[in-house]
Formats: C-alpha cells, sequence, structure tokens
C-alpha cells in the first residue's frame, strides 16, 4: 500500500520553519554552484579560441611575452624574404603583420580617473591585420574613406549592410549575415572596411569587452567617443568582434600612430600566417636559424597556451573550490534531514501501525526531500540569475571580470542552472537516505514510544 502523494506535499506544510530553513539551505548552496560554474564557463569562453592553427608568433629574444618585446624596424623588414608565409591573391600581399602591444591609461570624457587599456598597434591597410588576426570581425563602424561618409553594421545575428554616402546615388550593399556578406563582397570588405580603420587619422577600433577591462559602461566606448592620451585624441571609429579570444579585450589603433604617440621604433610581435599548419615547422626553424635576426618564434596556440595556463590553474582551483562547498552543502543538507526525519519517527511507527509498509514509508520521505531540495534548488538558480543581472554594469549582459591582460563577463547560463538542479537534487537525496533508512528500520514499539 503506498502513501498518496498529497500527504508528502502536506508534510511540508505542517513544518514550515524547518522546511523553510532546510530550503534556504539548499537554495544558498546552489547559488553558489550556479556561480561557480558560470565563472568557470565564462572565463573559459573568453580564451577557448586562442589562437590559429596556421599561425606563427615573433618575439625578441628575451622577451617572455609581447607587452616586454622589443623588435627593431629592420629586424621585422628582414622577415620579409621568408619562405611559406601564405600570400593573398586578393590583395596581393603576404600575410605577415607587424604590432605593438602596450597598456595606455586614457582619459574618457565623465571620468576623472584614468583608465588604464590594452592597446594593439595594426596595420589595416588592404585588410592586413584582419587577414593574419583571422578570429577578428568588424561589427560597426562609421568613418570618412576619401572624404566619403562610409558606415558598416554586422551585428551577430543580423544583416550586414555597407553603405557609402558619396556620389549622386548612395551604395548600400545588405545581406543576410556577415559570413554571407564576406563570401559575396570579401573585395569590397577588405576595401571599405577592414583597410578603412584604425585609420591615421586618430581613429581608433575597441573590442566588445574592452570595456570590462576599462571599468565603465558599454556605452562610453561607443562609436563617435573620444580617449584622450595626454595631449593626444582619439575617436572611436568602430567595434569589433573576436569571441574566444583575447583580442576583444583589447583597443586597435594604427601602429604607426603608436609609433609617433609612444615615440617608438620597435614592434612587440610579428604575427606570420603560415600556407597551411603543415608550412609552420620550416617556418620556425627557419626564424631559429637565422644570423641576421636574433628573434623566438612558436606557433601562435603554443604562445597562448603559454599564456593561458594560469587560467586552467584557475579553473582547477575554482572547481576544487565548487566541490568543497558542494560536500558541505551534502553535509549540512544530511544533518538537517536527519534531525527532520527523527523528529518524525512517532509519524514512522503510527504509520506502520496503520499498515504502510517500511518500502512506502522510506520512499515517501525521500520523496518529501526531492520536493524539497527541488524547491530550494529553483530559489538558487533564481538568486543567481538575479544576482549576476544586480551585479552587471553592462546592462544585463554579465557580471564584468578581468584576469591578467583579458576580460570577460560572467554569464548565468541553462547549462550552470542544470548544474546548479542536479546539486540541490544530489543534496536532499543524500541527505535523507541515511536517517529515513534508520527510521524505517525501527521496531513499531521502539518508533511509537520514541521520545
Amino acid at each position: 500500500m503506498a502513501i498518496p502523494l498529497k500527504y508528502s506535499a502536506r508534510s511540508l506544510g505542517r513544518r514550515k520553519v524547518r522546511t523553510a530553513l532546510t530550503m534556504a539551505g539548499i537554495a544558498f548552496v546552489t547559488l553558489v554552484t550556479v556561480l561557480m560554474s558560470a565563472l568557470v564557463g565564462s572565463m573559459w569562453a573568453g580564451v577557448r579560441n586562442n589562437g590559429s592553427p596556421d599561425n606563427v608568433v615573433v618575439l625578441s629574444k628575451k622577451a617572455q611575452n609581447a607587452v616586454f618585446s622589443s623588435i627593431k624596424e629592420e629586424e621585422a623588414s628582414r622577415l620579409w624574404d621568408l619562405k611559406n608565409i601564405r600570400f593573398d591573391e586578393g590583395t596581393g600581399a603576404f600575410l605577415l603583420s607587424s604590432e605593438i602591444l602596450t597598456g595606455i591609461s586614457f582619459k574618457l570624457e565623465g571620468h576623472r580617473d584614468l583608465k588604464r587599456a590594452v592597446v594593439r598597434g595594426v596595420e589595416p591597410d588592404g585588410g592586413l591585420a584582419y587577414l593574419v588576426n583571422d578570429s577578428v570581425r568588424i561589427a560597426a563602424f562609421e568613418t570618412l574613406l576619401d572624404g566619403v561618409k562610409t558606415t558598416f553594421e554586422a551585428p551577430a545575428g543580423g544583416p550586414a549592410v555597407l553603405r557609402i554616402e558619396g556620389g549622386e546615388k548612395p551604395v548600400e550593399i545588405s545581406e543576410p549575415d556577415f559570413a554571407a556578406f564576406l563570401a559575396k563582397h570579401r573585395s569590397d570588405y577588405l576595401t571599405h572596411v577592414a583597410s578603412a580603420v584604425p585609420s591615421r587619422r586618430g581613429e581608433i577600433l575597441v573590442g566588445k569587452l574592452a570595456f570590462v577591462k576599462m571599468n565603465v559602461k558599454p556605452e562610453d566606448l561607443g562609436i563617435g567617443k573620444k580617449l584622450k592620451f595626454g595631449e593626444v585624441e582619439f575617436r572611436i571609429a568602430g567595434i569589433f568582434e573576436a569571441p574566444g579570444t583575447s583580442h576583444e579585450s583589447e583597443i586597435w589603433a594604427h601602429v604607426e600612430d603608436l609609433k609617433v604617440y609612444l615615440n617608438r621604433r620597435t614592434y612587440s610581435q610579428i604575427t606570420i600566417k603560415a600556407d597551411d599548419a603543415g608550412s609552420m615547422p620550416a617556418i620556425l626553424d627557419n626564424i631559429s636559424k637565422r644570423e641576421d635576426v636574433k628573434l623566438n618564434s612558436q606557433s601562435e596556440q603554443e604562445f597562448y597556451a603559454a599564456y593561458t595556463g594560469n587560467f586552467k590553474i584557475f579553473r582547477v582551483m575554482i572547481i576544487v573550490i565548487g566541490i568543497i562547498l558542494g560536500l558541505g552543502g551534502v553535509f549540512a543538507g544530511m544533518n538537517t534531514m536527519y534531525a527532520a526525519v527523527m523528529g518524525r519517527v512517532r509519524e514512522i511507527g503510527t504509520l506502520r501501525v496503520l499498515g504502510f509498509p517500511r518500502r512506502s514509508i522510506f520512499i515517501s520521505i525521500l520523496l518529501e526531500a526531492v520536493l524539497i531540495s527541488t524547491a530550494g534548488g529553483v530559489l538558487g538558480c533564481a538568486g543567481a540569475w538575479a544576482l549576476s543581472v544586480f551585479l552587471s554594469h553592462s546592462g544585463g549582459m554579465g557580471i564584468p571580470m578581468e584576469l591578467s591582460m583579458n576580460a570577460f563577463l560572467v554569464r548565468v547560463t541553462p547549462i550552470d542552472a542544470a548544474i546548479g538542479l542536479a546539486a540541490s537534487f544530489v543534496i536532499g537525496l543524500a541527505g535523507a537516505v541515511m536517517p529515513a533508512w534508520k527510521g524505517v528500520r525501527l521496531s513499531i514499539m521502539d518508533a511509537v514510544r520514541w521520545a
């Protein structure tokens, strides 16, 4: 004979305080679990695509990273005779990008203190910087190109539109998405978009997550906004995306502008695109054996793998902390459920006197525990989502976080919620099994006489 489901549901209401406390404890553990999962997932999503499989990164001999690297202009020019560098037929150029990577403090309108940013100097002419760093795409920009107002918009999931407003009749090219636009109008994109910004007129591009790195609002880095570096003023001409890479946290300026404003004649790194991944060993070997340049080279994936090593350690630490918190929640839940079940031993004895078998009583107690833990899990997930929105400085997109040279937004996803609900289910079930088993194993006389 089974115990009716409504009996288990009503039992929760008869012990309101104990049920509420148990639910609150499980909700808290669930909230922490969801936020930990979101932190790990968001952090990893910010670096998972770093490094193209056919790119080579060149640094100066003793540099451990690009910020402290210094490559002379003449050394960079000597690398143009390397074999196995990819040649782009459309632009007629070898894909080798000499870049400057540095930190710059900017003055922003509406902010009293200086805002630190990671700035990369690139050469956009012919779309070179975007052909080499092929994870980067311009999402929107507005500039004067040869005196003609030119705009481009390619929002994620939206149509890509290029407008050239000069002449008697403005030109507008539109496609359903960026991939379709690039497939049909690659030449137009390279000529009117990728080659246009950042320009030598003090125009810059900002990565989609640069606002996180600078600790400002997204609208503070909108198109048309001004950033001052000393007496030099830069205008934001566009926004670019590079999902899953550190580029999204950067600001891109024209490399020749940075040379002038920073008073330097050296590059930080040179990125080379090989003919294919199989050609990379030959390029690496050639650079290492050359006598006219003293430079270090490695595949871009290896370069970023070393750079993101700290992320992996941090990720493991977060997972371990999450497991410890989860185990703590299980034990706390077990203690609470143990007390709850032991307080019902007389009720268990009465149910057995009425003829209900041990199995039905055991299942009923477990069902109550699952109902409590599920309700606590739902509350915990809702709390984690609400907290992520409340702490967001980015219009609800996520909690801004930065680590080393990277920035990312901590977003609570359905997967994080599912992990939290699974944790709450385990806590409730594990916490109820042992005390429920002990309760139903008592003899009827001992159960009825239980103090």
